[in-house]
Formats: structure tokens, C-alpha cells, sequence
């Protein structure tokens, strides 16, 4: 767990860590996900942004077909 400088960064943060935390998962759509990295990103910056989030979470990261991300739990 990590402290995020960017206020609208953390509070996505702080509520995917509580669906985590409560639920074991939480599925995050475009519009959430576009908060968690700066505007105009590419594809790829913004997938290692996500990913690196997750792994300083503790969280594994799993991209799904409709083009969501599915957090969760390590090892689950």
C-alpha cells in the first residue's frame, strides 16, 4: 500500500482497496480506470500505470474482454 499524491488518484484508490478488501475483487470499467493515469496516455502507459498500482496494492490485475480490469486479492 502506497500514498498517492493526486487526490482523485487516491480516493479511486482507496475505493477499489475497499471493494477489495470487503468483496475479494472489484471490476473497474474505462471511466474509473482513466482516473487512476494522466490524460492523453497510451494504451500501453496506461495499462503499466494500472499495473504498477496493482502490484503496490498487492492486488493481482486481470484485464477482461469488454475491456474492464478485474482487482483482486493475490492468488485468488
Amino acid at each position: 500500500m502506497r500514498d498517492y499524491f493526486d487526490m482523485n488518484v487516491s480516493t479511486q484508490v482507496d475505493r477499489i482497496r475497499t471493494a477489495v478488501r470487503l468483496d475479494g475483487f472489484f471490476v473497474a470499467g474505462s471511466e474509473e480506470l482513466a482516473v487512476l493515469c494522466s490524460d492523453g496516455a497510451s494504451e500501453q502507459k496506461t495499462t503499466t500505470g494500472i499495473e504498477q498500482i496493482a502490484e503496490w496494492e498487492g492486488w493481482a490485475c486481470q484485464r477482461l474482454p469488454n475491456a474492464m480490469v478485474r482487482f483482486s486479492v493475490r492468488g485468488q
